[in-house]
């Protein structure tokens, strides 16, 4: 079992820019989570400037779920209704056919043209292309693509319709769009309560878009990608050519990054650093390891102890005598003692153990600083070289903090 080095805090695919955002709380990407977890806009915010509401966001989020467990009567089969349920609903791809039941599936939407309160695919077949415009309220590009979409949709009448298509209840995006500026404006038509029709098209991201055409899934693209230029191009050559949107839909953020292979292959990584207690069967020892290109440098130590490890750090400890050693914490936790109690198995298991680093190629210095810094977040000690009266000595001391691994 890994023992982290601080609490979990993980972004991904964040610019540096948005790496510091996150640091001091604020978040912004180009697209979004489609299940959010901590980030929530105001309804006329800026998206870019989003805050971290953690607390407005759970009861949010429990006040979605209550909401949306009685909303999805006009899209969820019941059980009596000869229906397989959801169980049965296959996922489309790229190429597949769009079934019958998909065309004809009732589907609940706010502020219809003709004042519907459901309507179904089927009423778009005589367009030549369908954009299934997959959103959020919460997602601040969705929001900001939308005058862009209605635009498309004018210039493009007769043969385009681009419909927006969102998860969360009819309530939550009316009062919703009543709020937000943009959206108040287009006074937005949109399918919501759509748990049933998302299963056809499963995402992690929005937006998603899904672009059908003669019966068929042309393609699964980005927001940026529904464009007149591309529209047009569909419209004349039937093929749709742009970059097809990925969805990793087993990732779980709940889970650790690139363990089992969760978000991707654990060999992808730029940087890590990770700590662990003592792993019995492994021996003790210290390397140094250049990879293939020079490209990704390994530093480890497994089932060490204290000095041990300081000594990846300051490589002139282990050439130090014992008297040149000052040591401010007990010192049975750099050595059994006879008198302790404990057998060497018990001791080994609450004083040894493992480090790894992994960094690009740096100067010695630098990955030294990087180690001793980690010693520091995670075991609360800080080592320094004095020198006294013309003599190196090692100083090694506890530091003051509240999650200290050692007592």
């Amino acid at each position: 079992m890994l023992r982290p080095l601080s609490s979990v805090f993980c972004l991904t695919n964040f610019a540096p820019t948005s790496a510091f955002y996150a640091i001091g709380s604020e978040f912004s990407s180009g697209f979004h989570r489609a299940i959010p977890i901590k980030t929530r806009c105001r309804p006329d915010e800026n998206p870019m400037k989003c805050r971290n509401s953690a607390g407005i966001g759970r009861v949010m989020l429990c006040c979605i779920a209550v909401v949306s467990m009685f909303s999805l009567s006009a899209q969820t089969p019941r059980k009596d209704s000869g229906a397989d349920g959801l169980n049965s609903i296959k996922p489309l791809q790229i190429g597949d056919t769009i079934p019958e039941a998909l065309w004809k599936m009732p589907l609940v939407v706010i502020n219809h043209p003709d004042g519907k309160e459901t309507i179904s695919l089927s009423d778009y077949k005589d367009k030549k292309l369908i954009i299934l415009d997959f959103w959020s309220t919460w997602c601040g590009s969705c929001i900001a693509a939308m005058p862009r979409f209605h635009i498309l949709n004018d210039t493009f009448e007769a043969d385009l319709e681009i419909l927006p298509i969102n998860r969360q209840s009819k309530r939550h995006i009316e009062t919703f769009s009543r709020g937000n500026k943009i959206l108040d404006s287009l006074r937005l038509y949109s399918v919501t309560d759509a748990e049933t029709i998302s299963l056809f098209f499963p995402h992690k991201m929005v937006p998603h878009e899904v672009w059908i055409k003669d019966n068929i899934v042309q393609g699964i693209t980005y927001a940026r990608d529904v464009n007149e230029e591309t529209i047009k191009k569909i419209l004349e050559t039937g093929a749709l050519k742009t970059t097809s949107k990925i969805d990793q839909l087993d990732f779980d953020s709940n889970k650790a990054f690139l363990i089992d292979n969760n978000g991707g292959s654990d060999s992808t990584f730029k940087y890590r650093s990770i700590f662990t207690p003592f792993k019995k069967g492994i021996p003790s020892r210290t390397s140094i390891v250049i990879g293939a290109n020079r490209e990704k440098w390994r530093i480890s130590a497994t089932n060490m102890d204290i000095l041990g490890l300081f000594g990846l750090a300051f490589p002139q400890l282990n050439r130090l005598p014992q008297e040149q050693l000052i040591i401010n914490f007990p010192k049975d936790k750099l050595q059994r003692q006879k008198d302790d109690g404990l057998s060497i198995e018990a001791w080994n298991a609450e004083n040894l153990y493992c480090y790894e680093l992994n960094v690009p190629p740096m100067d010695n210095e630098q990955w030294r600083k990087m180690i001793r810094q980690d010693l520091e977040r995670y075991l609360g000690l800080v080592g320094r070289i004095e020198y006294r009266n013309g003599a190196e000595y090692f100083v090694l001391e506890q530091v003051e903090r509240k999650y200290n691994t050692i007592k």
